[in-house]
């Protein structure tokens, strides 16, 4: 009270004001700014702010199950340490790389803030159900660890907006998930048709065979127990060098087009009843390539399992430029190159040299 005997407000007033501040920005919600991507708090603590999103190891994700907005549905699973594509109870190889690349970001994603937790805030970061990616994580069992839903990129690209399958919270991801899920099923699976240990073959069975598929010679087998390549039924060897690079150039041969169905080929590109140009076993496994016909360039060719594909001539020149004739005529294996270089052959020629100048001395004598 001053001393004209008047109460003095202005102080209390100020001391309320600042305590109405004070109130306003230590209890407003985190989802009262969401909007944008910017509106969120930098280092929001509510539900999974700051915290991992997925939890699972690597090694012990054993399954991914996808759904694209478009309602694509595919899974990537785990058989033993290989990957597989699965659609519609088909499975093929995965892509051993882009698979990876999916794989390396879900044990490290972690949520650096939560953007809001209002369903109609949804729409904004593309997370309601007709805009989102679902991702499934499993980690062994019958039941996913966690499934996501995901949505657009951050404005960097650099991570994405996700929530989880039944909350309404968004929270920004670390990672951009989006864009791996951006590619198609067809992406995600292997280009490499098979792969095999080329030393492990034990078998092979070529026929002469065209880009047209016509075959133009009888087949010709061969086998190997130990270092060397032997003709069937006939005995020899067969040419160690051209039946080294048949086997290794077919262990990694790759396609360019899946053909999931062959009966949109017109008759002289695939014909159902074509013969196996080239059968190589390996490991107890038999892997099988079948010559259709061929289109610009391009050849229609089928594995093991009858499943269509196109690929360039150029992936095929092992088969179709060999000349078939010299594979069952013995060649010396070309020796690998030695540690010290071409000394043993020098050493040896040498030596060679020394035997004949005796000779010759002797015969002088």
């Amino acid at each position: 009270m001053s001393r004209s005997g008047k109460v003095n407000l202005a102080a209390p007033v100020a001391i309320l004001a600042v305590l109405a501040i004070i109130s306003f920005i230590v209890f407003r919600s985190p989802a009262d700014n969401a909007g944008g991507e910017g509106a969120g708090p930098d280092n929001g603590q509510q539900g999974l702010a700051a915290g991992m999103l997925v939890d699972a190891e690597r090694d012990a994700i054993s399954r991914l199950d996808v759904k694209t907005p478009k309602g694509e549905s595919y899974s990537l699973m785990k058989h033993d340490d290989n990957w597989f594509a699965l659609k519609d109870g088909a499975e093929y190889p995965a892509d051993e790389a882009r698979t990876a690349s999916l794989l390396d970001m879900l044990p490290e994603l972690r949520s650096e803030a939560m953007m809001s937790d209002k369903p109609e805030h949804h729409p904004t970061f593309e997370l309601n159900e007709d805009q989102a990616y679902s991702l499934a994580v499993y980690a062994g069992g019958s039941d996913p660890k966690v499934t996501l839903l995901v949505g657009k990129s951050t404005e960097n690209v650099k991570g994405c907006f996700v929530r989880l399958a039944g909350e309404d919270s968004v929270y920004k991801a670390s990672a951009n998930l989006r864009t791996a899920l951006g590619y198609s099923f067809d992406d995600y699976r292997s280009k490499q048709l098979w792969q095999y240990d080329p030393l492990l073959a034990t078998h092979v069975t070529v026929t002469p065979v065209l880009e047209d598929g016509s075959l133009t010679g009888e087949p010709q087998a061969f086998s190997r127990d130990g270092e060397f390549w032997t003709i069937d039924g006939a005995g020899g060897n067969g040419n160690q060098n051209d039946l080294k690079e048949l086997v290794d150039r077919f262990s990694g041969l790759r396609i360019q087009t899946f053909i999931d169905d062959p009966s949109t080929l017109p008759a002289e590109q695939f014909n159902p009843e074509a013969t196996p140009c080239l059968t190589v076993e390996a490991a107890g496994k038999s892997y099988t390539l079948t010559i259709h016909g061929n289109e610009e360039g391009n050849i229609v060719v089928s594995d093991t399992d009858g499943r269509v594909y196109k690929t360039s001539r150029s992936n095929l020149g092992f088969l179709l430029d060999q000349d078939f004739t010299l594979l069952s005529f013995y060649q010396e294996p070309v020796p690998e190159p030695s540690a010290d270089g071409d000394a043993a052959g020098t050493e040896a020629d040498a030596d060679a040299e020394g035997m004949e100048d005796e000779g010759s001395a002797a015969g002088g004598e």
